[in-house]
């Protein structure tokens, strides 16, 4: 389902770059009379038409109903909390003895202030901590996130799903920056003599502005979305069956390894066309099978309910930093503008920057995102079983944190009056 909701990324840049298409060819039609103004017509068009696309998504998110474990550990809520899942699942709801022994069988988190804990727990983790929600004293809460984030060293795990996802955006927004005269260079088709807007990739007498525009789009399809495209669909199929993490590492160091070989073409042939074509697609392949998926995916799966859409937040924005960040590197370097071999060679430096921050990137998920395969799976990049995300939500510490509640404990720990909010949905 998360590749699935990533997927509409390169859908939407497919959509973007057919809206422009449609846009150029139609205001064709007005010929060069009035240029200035028809121009001004056709961005007023593709930027209107980009709105509805957020306000739909806006309303939906109106109206799309909060998950039953969402309610229930941060809401606090849990009558809510059943209502949804009974009418989620088509299920009526069940005897209190029988909503017991079905649970007895998956991972819950801390129910109760006290209860024996696991043997291999050092003598002061003998108390199992209540997470804190919404309607937690702000006592409770600060210790909770103390005691999950410092203690029992989870911030690691978030810091290293915002420094890959930084590392990850400063390469892929640097290489997939939609300049018309970098696409078309990269392309083989600038024909440029002199100093241009940044539109302009053509300025021999008599060059039609509409082409111009046309070929902007047609290369940035093939050049920037095909790619993409490609690896989203295939990562949809694939994604129930792969080590997330594992795919994350290695999608940096193929990607590294693609950066150093254009890097080095750049360099030493000075040439840009069809081969700097094929591996810039090759490229947006790798990012959409690898880590510019997995940098969204996991932080949606790895932390707790209570810190999930805060983490993923914090991610996401240590994301967009990346992708600033870039801009400026790229301003700075005037990457994707200039004539001669020069800007080629600038060009192929900046790619073996780019290589350095897969590299980290790859590093970086190696030694400090924790696995999300269960342990028979732990290690194999193919065919893992994914932890559920009750496990997950224990941390780094897994069952010897002190929120977990041993399986054997659990009859004895949930009451016996029957309390859904005790459950972990």
């Amino acid at each position: 389902m998360m590749a699935s909701v990533f997927f509409m990324q390169p859908l939407g840049q497919i959509t973007g770059n057919i809206v422009s298409l449609v846009v150029v060819a139609v205001s064709k039609r007005q010929g060069h009379g009035d240029l200035t103004r028809t121009l001004d017509t056709m961005w007023r068009w593709v930027i209107g038409i980009g709105v509805v696309p957020g306000a739909v998504a806006t309303v939906f998110r109106f109206i799309i109903p909060e998950s039953p474990r969402f309610m229930l550990e941060v809401e606090d809520d849990p009558v809510q909390a059943e209502f949804d899942a009974t009418n989620l699942f088509n299920e009526p709801p069940s005897t209190p003895s029988i909503e017991t022994g079905s649970w007895n069988h998956l991972p819950l988190p801390a129910i109760s202030m006290m209860s024996q804990c696991y043997s291999e727990r050092s003598p002061s983790q003998t108390e199992i901590l209540q997470p804190a929600t919404l309607n937690s004293h702000w006592h409770l809460t600060r210790k909770d996130i103390t005691q999950y984030f410092w203690t029992e060293g989870n911030w690691r795990t978030l810091a290293a799903t915002s420094l890959a996802w930084l590392l990850l955006d400063f390469g892929f927004y640097g290489i997939g920056l939609s300049n018309p005269q970098f696409l078309a260079k990269t392309w083989g088709s600038l024909k440029l003599h002199g100093p241009a807007p940044v539109w302009q990739t053509n300025d021999t007498p008599g060059a039609d502005v509409y082409k111009m525009f046309l070929d902007s789009s047609v290369h940035a399809l093939v050049i920037l979305n095909s790619g993409s495209f490609l690896g989203g669909l295939l990562l949809i199929l694939v994604i129930h069956r792969l080590d997330r993490v594992a795919l994350q590492k290695y999608g940096f160091l193929a990607l590294a390894a693609l950066f150093i070989a254009l890097g080095t073409m750049f360099l030493t042939v000075h040439k840009e066309g069809a081969v700097a074509v094929a591996l810039y697609i090759i490229g947006q392949a790798f990012f959409n099978f690898g880590p510019n998926a997995t940098t969204y995916i996991i932080p949606a799966e790895i932390f707790p309910t209570r810190y999930r859409a805060t983490c993923h937040g914090i991610s996401a924005g240590a994301g967009k930093l990346g992708s600033i960040l870039v801009q400026i590197f790229s301003a700075h370097f005037n990457f994707g503008s200039g004539l001669g071999n020069e800007p080629i060679i600038r060009h192929g430096w900046v790619l073996i920057v780019f290589s350095v921050c897969m590299m980290l990137g790859a590093v970086v998920t190696h030694f400090w995102i924790p696995p999300v395969q269960r342990q028979d799976g732990k290690g194999k990049f193919w065919g893992g079983k994914t932890e559920t995300l009750e496990t997950l939500a224990l941390g780094r510490m897994g069952w010897k944190s002190r929120y977990a509640v041993k399986p054997r404990e659990r009859e004895r720990v949930i009451s016996p009056s029957f309390s859904p909010g005790g459950f972990g949905l």
